[in-house]
Order: C-alpha cells, then structure tokens, then sequence
C-alpha cells in the first residue's frame, strides 16, 4: 500500500519551520533552551516515502546540510526501512573533516516523538561522524551509551572522538569490572600512565576496528603488547601520541 503524502510544514507548523534552500520539499526550525540553540533540517528523501531528519547544537551550516541531503540522496537504496541502524562511509564534505555517516531509523532515532507522529514512522536520522568514533558491529544500546557519555553527535564542530573500550589495573585501583567498558581517549591515556606508578599494573584497550593491546610499565618504558604478538616500549613522553594513534587507526578509511 502506498504511503499518503505528508506536508512536513503542516505537520511541524507549531515549530514554524521554512523552506530550506538547495532541495526540494525540505524546512529548517529552531528552538533554544537556557544553555544552548538547536537546528533541525528535514527533507524528503526523494523517490521514497520517506524522510530524512539531522540535528544541529549551536552551530549551524546550511551549506553542509545540504551536503548530508545529497548524501542521503545519493546513497537512499542503502537506507532503506526498516532500519535499526547502519553506518554507510564515503562521505566527504567540502569544509569538514568527517568521514562517514550514522543512520538511525523511526524506531530508534524519535526526533519528532511528541511533535509528529505521522512524520516520525517515516523518518531517518542522519548523524555525520568520524570514522573511529562508532562500528559497524556495534550494538544500540554502545551507540546509546556512546552519544550520551562521549560523543556529542550534535555538534558539528566537535574534534574526533575515537572509541576506546578499556580495562585496567594499577597499583591504587582494582581491575575495574570483569568487562570491558567505552570511555573517552583522554581516560584511557590518564589510567596508562598511571601504570608507572607501581608494579603489577596494566591496561587493555581495544580500538574501533577490534584491535586490542595490553600495556604494561616495565624498566622505566611502556609495553604494548600487540595482536600479533609482537611488543614495542616507548617512554612515555610518546605514550599520548601512540595511543591515540592507535585509537584513531586509518582515520580515512
């Protein structure tokens, strides 16, 4: 059965949104809070019934929208509901850095719960995002815990932030939990040096690609122990540049 023909502006109009340039049937509205201003941007993914949806804290480029909408567009056969959530790469932005691109779909995403629940069925999230900052075998409840806790998904202007699933032992802690857990880089590097410390310490960290070391504090260097089975020491003023590095692998790709 075919879908019925929604007017976004009608079914947004308390939010008084306007046309957005560059792209048939697509509106931008705005709203604020005490600490921040949101954008939001949705257009109709041409040739479907469906939607596209991005949001935006605080900065805003209508130009680089416009580049997720084509985006959208170009790739809409790999987006296709029902969706959970996928994470198509090749994007490439004229003025930003990001590399790929996070889809979350109606089930997932509730942009629009409590503001349409005709649009909202219909409507893909699109997040744009560094290539380590999620995976593809990531779960919804580590993309849940990854947007709440480490990366601010919203703000177009934010630096990477690379995954790291970490676990570690030092001399004034315990191993903390009998998993690994997602934190930010910066946690991983600050536990790592800690291992200097005392004896009996170590950390193991796993990258978005599911590459994991272990590193140890032995004879005044830092001991990666690698997949292979290989080990490098460094001191530690090149600690902080190898593991993110290492948490940031083929960036590119």
């Amino acid at each position: 059965m075919a879908q019925p023909n929604l007017d976004i502006a009608a079914e947004l109009s308390r939010f008084n949104p306007v046309r957005f340039e560059g792209t048939p049937n697509a509106y931008v509205y705005s709203g604020s809070t005490p600490r921040n201003q949101f954008f939001t941007v949705i257009s109709e993914i041409l040739g479907t019934p469906n939607f596209v949806i991005m949001v935006a804290r605080d900065f805003f480029d209508p130009a680089f929208a416009l580049e997720v909408i084509n985006f959208v567009l170009e790739r809409k056969e790999e987006i296709t509901l029902p969706l959970d959530h996928c994470i198509l790469h090749g994007f490439a932005p004229s003025n930003f850095k990001f590399s790929s691109m996070l889809f979350l779909g109606p089930n997932v995403n509730g942009v629009l719960h409590g503001r349409s629940e005709n649009l909202q069925p219909r409507t893909i999230q699109a997040i744009p995002i560094y290539r380590c900052e999620f995976s593809e075998i990531d779960t919804l409840e580590t993309i849940d815990v990854a947007r709440r806790y480490q990366v601010i998904t919203i703000d177009w202007e934010r630096e990477p932030c690379p995954r790291a699933w970490i676990r570690f032992k030092n001399s004034k802690t315990e191993t903390i939990g009998k998993r690994m857990w997602i934190d930010k880089e910066e946690r991983a590097i600050t536990e790592t040096h800690r291992l200097s410390d005392g004896a009996g310490g170590w950390m193991e960290l796993r990258n978005y690609k599911e590459e994991q070391i272990k590193i140890t504090f032995e004879n005044g260097s830092f001991l990666i122990q690698l997949a292979d089975g290989q080990s490098i020491a460094l001191p530690e003023s090149e600690l902080n540049a190898w593991i993110h590095s290492f948490c940031v692998r083929i960036e590119s790709v």
